[in-house]
């Protein structure tokens, strides 16, 4: 039991030793991350997409042509605000 380490008795030993001499799980760059990266949430997603459907409605285009668009269209049309803003104002002016 007693070469087990505490949680509380890591931090002060391992800050001792230089870096270079800690195998690679123990340095503290490692220790303060995840072991596996976190899953993208289907819930997340839906919350973006809908989220940037209403950033399009607010630029100006109609409900109906969002409705319409798929995520990838949706995307592509807010990647350059000031250009959707300028074709809703050149279709309305028609």
């Amino acid at each position: 039991m007693d070469s087990q380490l505490t949680a509380l008795e890591l931090p002060s030993i391992y800050f001792a030793l230089k870096e270079e001499d800690l195998p690679m799980r123990k340095r503290r760059k490692y220790l303060k991350t995840n072991l596996t990266r976190p899953r993208k949430k289907t819930g997340a997603k839906m919350r973006r997409q809908r989220d940037h459907r209403k950033r399009l409605i607010s630029l100006g285009v109609s409900e109906e042509t969002v409705a319409r668009m798929n995520p990838l269209e949706v995307r592509t049309k807010l990647k350059y605000p000031a250009k959707v803003a300028q074709e809703v104002a050149a279709a309305s002016a028609e």
